[in-house]
């Protein structure tokens, strides 16, 4: 409103102007911009289909592109170091290696109860964004992990959660997991801000330098898309490209040092 003034009316001009304003005088970014134009989208589309509109001025618009982030990561040394500070305690050493074998959401690993859980075979039943039900695996590390935590984790009366809280004996929340992860990230020394999506991040990053597909990916991420697994990809094409530029026989032929 504080755009439009007293003149509602809604055109293709107006709406690039509105656009244009937001990042040039609001100075808003390009995501705070794509989410406005997108919501714009959605708006009149529904005003050009109940006939508020003659027809419908975003055709004519394109959506700002954002430029892609890469996400945060943690080195192979990073995670050695947080492995090795969890292994002091049982229960903080199933966590870290269920997150990092699995690549599960911290709402989906807080949300595993006992019977989701199968050591056997080495699956669990997570359910994750819109109650989508999938199954992730893990690794024979990982099930002597678990089958060590659950040796003495303690009795819940009112709930079987697989993880629970260490002073209250109730079910992890997905608060209580993110200080476990960055208790541990701090006591192996690393500085840098870590959350449970780093470790998840770290796992889709693995994989992919392992061999593992976009397709396969997605399905253990649970993604409704292959957009996100196939940016992992390309960032690990990025770090081979680097690491190419660093290591080319030419140009150590030439002797000098890849940039």
């Amino acid at each position: 409103m504080e755009y439009l003034g007293d003149d509602p009316e809604i055109t293709p001009t107006r709406i690039r102007g509105f656009l244009l304003w937001l990042s040039e005088v609001r100075h808003q970014n390009t995501t705070t911009v794509n989410i406005n134009c997108r919501s714009i989208r959605t708006f009149v589309r529904w005003m050009a289909r109940e006939g508020y509109l003659p027809d419908d001025p975003m055709r004519e618009i394109k959506t700002p592109k954002v430029p892609s982030k890469f996400p945060n990561v943690l080195s192979d040394d990073e995670l050695r170091r947080m492995l090795s500070v969890a292994k002091r305690d049982p229960r903080d050493n199933a966590i870290l290696l269920m997150l990092l074998d699995t690549g599960v959401r911290a709402a989906e690993l807080c949300g595993l109860s006992l019977d989701d859980v199968c050591l056997a075979t080495r699956t669990a039943r997570v359910f994750g964004k819109g109650a989508k039900e999938r199954a992730v695996f893990f690794s024979v590390v990982t099930a002597r992990a678990l089958a060590k935590w659950l040796s003495v984790r303690p009795e819940v009366v009112f709930d079987d959660p697989l993880f629970t809280s260490a002073k209250r004996k109730q079910r992890l929340t997905p608060h209580g997991l993110l200080e476990v992860v960055q208790r541990i990230a701090r006591q192996a020394g690393i500085s840098k801000k870590v959350g449970c999506h780093t470790i998840r991040h770290s796992f889709a990053t693995l994989m992919v330098k392992n061999g593992a597909s976009a397709n396969v990916l997605q399905h253990l991420l649970g993604h409704s898309t292959l957009v996100m697994a196939m940016r992992y990809v390309d960032l690990v094409g990025r770090d081979l490209a680097e690491a190419h530029q660093r290591y080319s026989p030419v140009m150590r032929l030439e002797g000098r040092r890849g940039r």
